[in-house]
């Protein structure tokens, strides 16, 4: 029968190599973005819980648009001012119509990917936060929309 000290060092080397397996798969996701995005992204269902957006078809994985009151011109740079003040957020693409985020988990690196798209004709603002890897989230994506349309009602009057 193997020692105390042979068993714990298997454990300790098993979480080790667990660990590093983890890291690396951070540091794939980094480069490894989306080939598109668009409308066609927000609509995107990988057919994993690891991801939220107002186009979504599941109800378990649907979040509303941000509504625009006011100036819809203005709304994605006043977006851009709340996402970019989120920790580990990189604002990695703005046009007149769209913006594009990456934001990295603390530890392992993991990427998830926020894209808005602006929507005047409906007067709202498209989401979708999801993951780059794993299965599920669990509820990540889903609480940072929540905390981003926080952000956003406080700065937006009705």
């Amino acid at each position: 029968m193997p020692s105390l000290t042979v068993i714990l060092g298997a454990i300790v080397l098993i979480i080790i190599i667990g660990l590093a397996g983890l890291k690396i798969l951070g540091i794939w996701s980094k480069k490894h973005p989306p080939e598109s995005f668009g409308i066609e992204f927000l609509e995107y269902d990988p057919g994993t819980p690891n991801f939220v957006s107002s186009k979504a078809s599941k109800k378990d994985r649907h979040v509303e648009p941000l509504k625009i009151n006011g100036d819809s011109t203005q709304a994605l740079s006043d977006l851009k001012d709340i996402v970019s003040s989120f920790p580990r957020t990189e604002i990695t693409h703005i046009s007149s119509d769209e913006l594009r985020a990456e934001t990295t988990s603390p530890f392992f690196g993991f990427v998830d990917d926020l894209v808005f798209i602006l929507q005047p004709e409906e007067s709202q603002i498209e989401v979708r936060s999801s993951s780059r890897v794993g299965h599920s989230d669990m509820g990540t994506n889903a609480e940072r929309i929540q905390k981003i349309r926080e952000h956003w009602e406080k700065r937006t009057p009705d």
